[in-house]
């Protein structure tokens, strides 16, 4: 009982097709948008036919109204799957999905946005920003990649980043700089992807997703650092230099990594 009161909770907090997504539900209770168009257009237009027909008996009135009936399909496949966008389970800002190699992933785009959220936005998350659009300067893609950073608190807000931070930043030829800002709900619609620093900062974030729309964009981002195995970026703030050092090593091979994923799988080829 306890159990199906749980899976109650979820559908309701979560929605059945999140549900279906993280495999408590199997998908094939759910119909692609132009599916559910389709069969609406259909039914309203074989409705439409049969009343028309059948109401009134002159064969020339049938017959215009049975064209009728078939425009009336035809055309209502679309409102059909504009009613399922609006009723049905599509987030406002969100990208249509899809699965490819089992992983779920972002129909792509001609541009994309990436944040880096830490907890005060003054040493991970702006060398992150900095250190990432150094790299997609690099590769020529600086007209299609935007990045920023935030914080998930507002405690240092406009302060520069940690003067530590940038030096060791300025050792490693990266100018690390820019104002800290406190991350707001806002920003999970307005970026594709979103990249925490470690858990606590993951939790904080998704914390922020009340209705539960946007944890597709939410991510460690360790998980992009395929050169170590840690899974969160060490908070350098209460240590010495080396882990200033070890916080940099991290985020340049994780910075590859997003940079290489961000091209491959969100971002039209041209």
């Amino acid at each position: 009982m306890a159990g199906g009161k749980s899976l109650l909770a979820s559908s309701c907090s979560l929605g059945w097709p999140v549900l279906a997504e993280e495999g408590i539900l199997p998908h094939f209770f759910f119909f692609s948008e132009r599916i559910v168009g389709i069969c609406f257009g259909f039914f309203i237009g074989v409705c439409a036919t049969f009343l028309m027909r059948y109401r009134w008996r002159e064969q020339a009135l049938s017959g215009g109204m049975a064209k009728f009936g078939v425009y009336l399909f035809l055309r209502l496949n679309f409102f059909g799957t504009g009613l399922f966008q609006v009723f049905g389970t599509r987030k406002p800002n969100e990208l249509p999905r899809r699965k490819i190699c089992g992983e779920e992933k972002s129909v792509m785009k001609e541009r994309c946005r990436v944040l880096f959220v830490c907890m005060g936005n003054i040493c991970r998350s702006p060398a992150a920003e900095c250190i990432f659009r150094r790299f997609v300067k690099r590769a020529g893609l600086s007209e299609v990649i935007e990045c920023d950073s935030a914080g998930t608190i507002d405690y240092h807000q406009g302060q520069p980043p940690d003067p530590r931070m940038r030096q060791a930043g300025d050792s490693r030829g990266f100018v690390i700089d820019g104002r800290a800002r406190a991350a707001e709900e806002e920003d999970l619609a307005s970026f594709d992807l979103i990249l925490a620093m470690d858990r606590e900062n993951l939790a904080d974030l998704k914390s922020l997703d009340r209705q539960g729309w946007y944890g597709n964009k939410i991510r460690l981002f360790c998980r992009f650092a395929s050169g170590f195995s840690e899974q969160e970026v060490p908070d350098p703030y209460y240590g010495g230099p080396a882990g200033f050092e070890q916080a940099l090593d991290i985020l340049e091979d994780g910075c590859e990594g997003v940079l290489n994923f961000v091209r491959s799988r969100l971002l039209v080829r041209g």
